[in-house]
């Protein structure tokens, strides 16, 4: 799983206020979410043949786990316009993580 990305320490976070936190917060659990969520459909091969690990595929098929993947980095970069700073360098980030 993809370490929660670290804002605390971040630029943007040194400039934040409360409410700015929180959304850096759930933009980061979304895309942590999501990454987790594309990583074990780049791994479904793997976890077909060994038939072993948990994986979010236990419980959805690949087209409603791209379908999740999808929603929550769109709720992501919603959650990044929520802010009046530019972030062009996450939203960046973002595509890279989770392929559109």
């Amino acid at each position: 799983m993809l370490p929660k990305i670290p804002f605390s320490h971040s630029h943007v976070a040194a400039q934040a206020n409360d409410e700015e936190r929180r959304v850096l917060g759930y933009y980061s659990d979304c895309l942590d979410l999501a990454f987790q969520i594309q990583d074990d459909i780049d791994d479904k091969a793997q976890i077909d043949q060994e038939n072993a690990g948990f994986s979010y595929l236990q419980f959805v098929d690949v087209s409603a786990a791209q379908k999740r993947v999808h929603a929550l980095r769109d709720e992501a970069l919603q959650q990044l316009q929520l802010l009046k700073q530019v972030l062009t360098p996450l939203q960046i980030m973002t595509d890279c993580i989770i392929r559109a």
